[in-house]
């Protein structure tokens, strides 16, 4: 989100081959964070990171 604020990146395309993940899915971080703002993306990091570790 960084990326395209300070404009690093131009779109939300371009910012999903910088950060190797698919359009759809920085679609849905894009999302989560309008909708939620940053706590449901750190909520998911977690999340991942204690399924990943078991």
């Amino acid at each position: 989100m960084y990326l395209l604020k300070i404009g690093q990146v131009k779109t939300k395309q371009d910012l999903a081959v910088v950060l190797g993940r698919g359009s759809a899915t920085v679609q849905r971080w894009l999302k989560a964070y309008t909708e939620s703002g940053i706590a449901s993306l750190v909520s998911r990091i977690k999340g991942f990171r204690t399924t990943a570790n078991h």
